[in-house]
């Protein structure tokens, strides 16, 4: 692991039990991703993307099978903590956007509470302090690089009225 890595996978597997025998969902990937930058994983439907995520957030289906060399955030081994110290770091410093956001996300409430929902489990903020920082990351304005019509766009789909997604600072 490089001195300026923030998150460091070294041979990430994820093996599924099926009736068949076992589905390698990831078969030894290998990444790392510094402070600032983002990290998009593309490919074909089935490809691992999304077991992959899973298995850094600590959110596989119970007789899933992760391994991994290296499996680190911040230095801290991933694999070595309970899922009181996932919880903690889950939403809060680490996070990952699903596919389909339709699944992903509650159609009852607007993404500015969903978002708030998160402050409130991790930040000592009251519920005026949460939404400031939830919608617009507290400017009043959209975010740098949306047009009109990006804005426009998130303002009309469902109840999701247009927010900055990075409203607390996440490293990743």
């Amino acid at each position: 692991m490089s001195q300026d890595s923030l998150l460091d996978v070294k041979d990430l597997r994820v093996d599924l039990p099926t009736v068949r025998g076992t589905l390698h969902a990831v078969r030894g990937i290998d990444f790392s991703v510094r402070k600032g930058e983002m990290l998009c994983l593309v490919g074909e439907s089935g490809c691992g993307k999304s077991m992959t995520s899973l298995a850094l957030m600590g959110l596989l289906p119970r007789k899933a099978v992760r391994s991994a060399t290296h499996l680190r955030f911040k230095g801290q081994d991933l694999q070595t903590l309970n899922n009181k110290q996932m919880a903690a770091i889950r939403g809060d410093q680490i996070a990952m956007i699903f596919q389909e956001p339709m699944t992903s996300l509650n159609p009852s409430y607007t993404l500015g509470e969903q978002l708030c929902e998160t402050l409130h489990a991790h930040r000592k903020v009251t519920p005026t302090q949460a939404r400031a920082r939830a919608l617009f990351n507290g400017t009043g304005r959209y975010p740098a690089g949306w047009g009109s019509s990006a804005a426009v766009s998130a303002s009309t789909v469902g109840r999701i009225a247009p927010t900055y997604h990075d409203c607390h600072g996440a490293d990743v």
